[in-house]
């Protein structure tokens, strides 16, 4: 597989499947038909009606709505309709720095398919022809993509975090890089995909960083998180994600775009444009 079909397989779906997710007249997300029909039966919580799911109107306030929700996802967990129940809250707004118009336990992001946010971290050493990728091995008991491959540092943004102080925290957590090491990040932009799972709609943008790592370096997992680590030259990863399947689905837009900002790809190569475009694609928007 090429890399841009890596990079297309993150940007597939069929809305026809779909209802839009409204709540308070605004669309938040998209919730597939099957996981709808399991809602609607929540009658007081959840509303499915000319085409769209809704929150009931009695629940006026982010705090209802958010309590409402989780009762419901919780049960549904329960019954195992949810699965990989995390205890960590994420945002549901229309759109980045939005106003939060409820809380929802994460492992309901993607059923519902609502924005979510995260980061990765292009932790590397070297420039040129010693170019090389940190990249880490996920743990089996990960309830996303086990055993993949990833990046050194990885992580999506509950509530409660800024970016920065999600950053710290993830590197410390998934790779023991300090605070002095882990500030000096450089944020080098956005990735946004939309892409249609088995479990729901992953609508992401992921903020992508590049940190440069001294050679006496050496990650160490904290959190269990992380089965291994290996110190790659960037020629060893691009061959792993134009011939293999085993980089998670999301880490080859932002190793693709790593390539493409230190010359690894070049513009003479072929495809090089529809490469670049293939990383920004027209996501459809949240209609109002």
């Amino acid at each position: 597989m090429s890399l841009i079909q890596r990079i297309q397989e993150c940007h597939r779906y069929d809305l026809k499947e779909f209802y839009p997710f409204v709540v308070c007249g605004q669309q938040v997300g998209w919730v597939h038909h099957h996981f709808a029909e399991l809602l609607k039966l929540h009658s007081n919580v959840f509303c499915l009606d000319q085409g769209q799911l809704s929150m009931h109107r009695s629940l006026t306030t982010p705090r209802q709505r958010t309590s409402a929700a989780h009762t419901v996802f919780k049960k549904l967990f329960n019954q195992g309709a949810l699965e990989g129940w995390r205890d960590e809250d994420y945002a549901v707004a229309t759109g980045w720095g939005q106003p939060v118009l409820l809380n929802v336990e994460r492992a309901a992001v993607v059923k519902l398919g609502i924005k979510g946010y995260g980061l990765h971290v292009n932790g590397y050493q070297g420039h040129g022809a010693n170019l090389k990728l940190w990249v880490a091995k996920r743990s089996q008991n990960r309830p996303v993509a086990p055993g993949k491959l990833d990046h050194l540092v990885a992580g999506g943004l509950p509530i409660g975090l800024s970016l920065h102080e999600n950053l710290i925290k993830e590197a410390h957590e998934e790779a023991g890089i300090s605070k002095t090491i882990a500030i000096q990040a450089k944020p080098v932009g956005a990735l946004s995909y939309m892409m249609q799972l088995q479990q729901g709609m992953r609508c992401d943008t992921i903020f992508c960083y590049d940190l440069e790592l001294p050679g006496t370096f050496t990650p160490v997992n904290q959190d269990g998180e992380v089965d291994s680590f290996y110190l790659w030259p960037i020629e060893q990863v691009r061959h792993h994600l134009e011939t293999t399947q085993d980089f998670k689905f999301n880490t080859a837009l932002v190793i693709a775009d790593f390539m493409i900002r230190h010359g690894v790809i070049k513009p003479d190569e072929s495809g090089y444009l529809d490469l670049i475009a293939a990383l920004h694609p027209s996501i459809p928007s949240f209609s109002k």
